[in-house]
């Protein structure tokens, strides 16, 4: 009888210690879970964005009447708008005058592209939701008017070897009738991106997605002619 009353007690007490263990382990269980979910949703996010950042460059340079820069930003900020604070750039690149500062270029030969025109005018009409970290890590385009330095790159992944020299990159061997389209864009996604939304108050912000930045370049080359586009600004 003893017996049989000290093995019910065991049991009770192992019951009650799995409990316990239990209820240890879940805030980690759904902190892992939390980190899944919100990675898987960081790389749907960059899979969205570099979709959506072509486009972008692809619809502008297929326009040639009417600059359609500011109403198509407008448009795509208001699409991020939601689950992001960022920035965007947009350059029309061509074939520039120049192979470094008082050096012309030769003609058939590399040059040093330029950008033709910029937008934004002023970086506010660029930004949306307050965009510290973007704002503060600053457009990687030059201003409108200026070459692009020797060692910059206009086109995503043209210098993705680190070793071939910039002479032979695509962007510095642009015909002169040749525009590009190159779009940045910088997202600083929302806290808890998807998580915080599922489950708000079980484990808060013990994980998000905040303060990682998400930077993309886009480039699209017009089918176009430059002289055919009248709001390209005059080379």
């Amino acid at each position: 009888m003893i017996g049989l009353v000290w093995r019910r007690d065991r049991k009770r007490w192992n019951r009650g210690s799995a409990t316990v263990e239990l209820v240890a382990v879940t805030p980690f269980v759904l902190v892992f879970a939390a980190f899944v979910l919100d990675a898987r949703t960081l790389v749907g996010f960059r899979t969205d964005l570099a979709r959506e950042t072509f486009a972008l460059a692809e619809v502008i340079a297929n326009e040639t009447r009417t600059n359609p820069l500011a109403a198509v930003m407008g448009e795509a900020m208001t699409e991020f708008r939601e689950d992001s604070a960022g920035t965007l750039a947009v350059a029309v690149v061509t074939r520039g005058t120049e192979r470094g500062t008082g050096v012309p270029c030769v003609v058939d030969q590399w040059c040093l592209p330029r950008v033709l025109l910029a937008w934004p005018v002023s970086p506010d009409a660029g930004t949306w939701n307050a965009p510290g970290l973007c704002a503060t890590a600053g457009t990687s385009l030059p201003a409108q008017g200026q070459h692009f330095p020797a060692d910059q790159a206009v086109l995503p992944n043209e210098n993705a070897d680190g070793a071939t020299p910039h002479q032979a990159w695509l962007s510095r061997n642009m015909r002169p009738t040749e525009w590009w389209v190159v779009v940045d864009t910088c997202l600083d996604p929302t806290p808890g991106l998807v998580w915080s939304r599922a489950v708000d108050g079980i484990i808060g912000d013990f994980f998000d997605l905040s303060g990682l930045i998400v930077r993309k370049r886009a480039a699209w080359g017009s089918v176009h002619d430059l002289a055919d586009c009248n709001w390209c600004g005059t080379p």
